[in-house]
């Protein structure tokens, strides 16, 4: 198969966790052009060796920290000189950390939001440009239920989750004659290394691992929305128990608050 008819998938995040799980899941498809964006280039290349030396996927590496908005647009244009096309973007990269709203300061702030929101924004513009011109696509979100069921100590990760969930909603309306597909996945607690960096994030996966997914679990979700021909949902949440609380908590909002606080208020 010629690498023009190979499907290019963008997949951010893919150093590490959801992001890596994905890549490794869509190379073991024989129709895939990856290209793997993340800040730790050693991480990549190794990444992209064994998936070229295991399947026949081919790989582009692209170092980036996404927080640099303006250098997002120069990644997209890299890739199409390279691959001639851009069929999927999955955005899997983010940051958060769980603090008292009062105590976080504005450099964490900004950081949340650069990569959490502000980094997607820029994506999917400078993706969805390329995709109005081929006259397809998907763009693949990967949000937080965090944003939709805001608990103590979340503040800024959960404002800058909804943030980008919000965009994509309007998104989704605009590009939906063009042909284009946006989905949003929203997770529940997933395994994996996003919470490595603080005592507070490790202590909080402990206390709800009984709820938390294991990283496979959305990769193959992620993976089947890459993989889907026909009608996209416009929004994913998972896992079935969240959903259900998001429900609950749209038309039960004081009893749902209630809950959390008595019940779900882990961190």
């Amino acid at each position: 198969m010629s690498q023009l008819s190979k499907t290019v998938v963008l997949i951010t995040g893919a150093s590490s966790g959801i992001g890596e799980a994905t890549a490794r899941k869509l190379a073991q498809q024989s129709n895939f052009s990856l290209v793997l964006v993340a800040r730790n280039q050693q991480k990549l290349e190794t990444l992209a060796e064994e998936l070229s030396a295991h399947s026949s996927a081919d790989v582009m590496v692209y170092p980036l920290d996404l927080t640099k908005l303006e250098l997002i647009p120069a990644m997209v244009e890299a890739v199409l000189n390279r691959l001639g096309r851009l069929d999927v973007v999955l955005q899997v990269a983010g940051a958060g950390d769980f603090k008292p709203a009062l105590d976080i300061n504005l450099e964490e702030v900004v950081n949340q939001f650069q990569l959490n929101t502000l980094a997607g924004i820029v994506l999917s513009q400078a993706a969805g440009q390329q995709m109005v011109k081929q006259g397809n696509g998907k763009i693949l979100i990967v949000a937080s239920m965090s944003g939709k069921l805001p608990t103590p100590q979340s503040s800024v990760y959960a404002a800058s989750k909804s943030a980008i969930n919000t965009y994509a909603a309007a998104l989704e309306m605009e590009l939906e004659s063009s042909g284009i597909a946006v989905t949003v996945v929203n997770p529940g607690p997933v395994r994996t290394p996003f919470f490595d960096h603080s005592s507070t994030m490790q202590d909080y996966i402990q206390n709800v691992d009984r709820f938390a997914m294991d990283v496979d679990q959305v990769a193959q979700k992620l993976a089947n929305l890459v993989l889907k021909t026909g009608s996209m949902p416009r929004e994913v949440n998972m896992p079935f128990t969240m959903r259900l609380a998001y429900w609950g908590h749209r038309f039960f909002p004081n009893l749902a608050r209630w809950l959390t606080m008595r019940f779900a208020n882990f961190k």
